[in-house]
C-alpha cells in the first residue's frame, strides 16, 4: 500500500473506530479525527504525507463540505471521499462538481470504499 496517510474524519466514534480498523487491516496508514476542527488543528505546514481524506458530510460544528471549502481557500487540495448517511443526488452532484472523488452513502460497500481510496491515492495532492 501507499505510505501516504488516509485521514478519516467522522464525529461518530463507532464509525471512526471501525473505519480506522478496516483501513489498517487493508494495509493503509490511517489517522483518525473526531471533527473537522481537530483535523485542522493538527494539520501541519508539511502535508505531503496526506494521501486522501475520508470525511463525513454532516458533522456538528463544521461539516465536511465546509472543511473542503476551507482547505480549498488555503490552497490545500487533497483527494476527498465523502461519506453520508443522508445522501441525495443534489449533494452528490455539488460535491463532485467541487472536486470530490466520490460520495458513498452509509451503509456503503467495503469494496467500493477500498476502490475509492486506492484511486484517490493515485491522484496528486497540493
Amino acid at each position: 500500500m501507499s505510505d501516504r496517510i488516509v485521514c478519516v474524519i467522522d464525529d461518530d466514534a463507532a464509525v471512526l473506530k471501525s473505519l480506522s480498523r478496516l483501513l489498517k487491516a487493508w494495509g493503509f496508514c490511517v489517522q483518525a479525527f473526531s471533527s473537522a476542527q481537530q483535523f485542522l488543528r493538527q494539520l501541519s505546514d508539511d502535508d505531503s504525507h496526506i494521501g486522501c481524506l475520508v470525511i463525513d458530510v454532516y458533522m456538528p460544528g463544521m461539516s465536511g463540505v465546509e472543511l473542503r471549502g476551507i482547505l480549498e481557500r488555503s490552497q490545500r487540495r487533497f483527494p476527498i471521499i465523502f461519506l453520508t448517511g443522508v445522501g441525495g443526488d443534489t449533494l452528490k452532484r455539488r460535491v463532485i462538481a467541487d472536486g470530490a472523488v466520490c460520495v458513498l452513502e452509509k451503509p456503503f460497500d467495503d469494496v467500493e470504499l477500498r476502490r475509492a481510496i486506492e484511486g484517490a491515492l493515485l491522484l496528486p495532492t497540493s
